[in-house]
């Protein structure tokens, strides 16, 4: 549902480093189509990666998803839908993901909730919004 409505507004979903590789096969297709359709947004692995070796010598996160904070704080993608709470915790510590702070949307969320929510201010950086 979260993929019909980017389909069809101005979001992006941003893909890089550690979060590319779980990708599962099956959906290699759909990916190829987002990327060339401009809605899935493709972030240099190096700097996910090096974010990620940084946040891993520096921060102490309650999930285990150092890879997903990492391209977040890269690419400037301040909205996560997950149902892993301890990444969520993670995605609202202001010491990790700051100016603006991220914002959760529930994974199970009904299409009226998800426009609502998309039609907030601030749901990226100005980097993200430069590179969109």
């Amino acid at each position: 549902m979260v993929i019909d409505l980017l389909k069809r507004q101005k979001g992006k979903l941003y893909i890089g480093g550690g979060l590319r590789e779980e990708i599962p096969l099956k959906y290699r297709q759909w990916y190829n189509v987002g990327i060339g359709a401009g809605w899935i947004v493709s972030v240099p692995d190096g700097e996910v990666d090096q974010e990620t070796a940084c946040l891993s010598d520096h921060y102490v996160l309650e999930s285990n998803d150092h890879h997903v904070v990492a391209l977040a704080r890269v690419s400037g993608a301040r909205v996560l839908v997950s149902c892993d709470g301890d990444l969520r915790d993670d995605f609202r510590d202001r010491n990790l993901i700051s100016q603006p702070l991220g914002k959760l949307l529930p994974f199970d969320s009904d299409k009226a909730r998800v426009r609502k929510f998309l039609q907030q201010r601030r749901l990226c950086t100005r980097k993200a919004e430069a590179a969109a």
